[in-house]
């Protein structure tokens, strides 16, 4: 199962702006873990760097599936069935 990383603009009321935004899996923002930064893409690489095992692991058989298709031209039609269906997870 692929897990989707979400952001949003929190602009809390402190002083510093170095934590607008925030980034965390999509459906598991009560799990407590997140990524900050002043701007969306520091918050994502905050998140990534923060949590690369776990994202990683999630993220592995999906880039091997990907790699393996481009080396063989693509999926069979079968392939993008089961890829469908892992995404929809």
């Amino acid at each position: 199962m692929t897990r989707t990383i979400k952001t949003s603009h929190e602009y809390p009321p402190i002083p510093t702006r170095s934590m607008d935004w925030c980034a965390y899996f999509d459906g598991c923002e009560e799990d407590g873990r997140y990524g900050y930064g002043a701007t969306e893409e520091e918050a994502i690489a905050d998140f990534i760097e923060t949590w690369a095992e776990e994202y990683e692991a999630e993220d592995a058989p999906r880039r091997e599936r990907d790699a393996e298709a481009r080396h063989f031209g693509g999926l069979s039609p079968l392939g993008n069935a089961i890829a469908a269906l892992e995404e929809a997870k």
